[in-house]
């Protein structure tokens, strides 16, 4: 999922939760405009999240690799 479909997914789970706990949106910021300030600022979020992300599962997947190396040295 690209941050701009990240943000719209996001946008459009905030308009249906909202209500929920007790807050009232912008009439003009109900739909979702990329090409808005508010937009543009949830794509440029919703991107950051996603590189951090990517960073964090190649960690995770050099990690599992140095794991399983060191299971494979053990049993040797």
């Amino acid at each position: 999922m690209n941050a701009i479909k990240l943000a719209i997914r996001f946008h459009e789970l905030y308009e249906k939760y909202a209500p929920e706990y007790g807050y009232d949106t912008k009439e003009e910021s109900r739909t979702f405009d990329a090409s808005s300030p508010n937009g543009k600022l949830m794509i440029r979020i919703c991107r950051e999240i996603q590189e951090d992300y990517t960073v964090t599962r190649k960690e995770e997947a050099i990690w599992t690799e140095v794991a399983n190396a060191i299971s494979k040295w053990k049993e040797e």
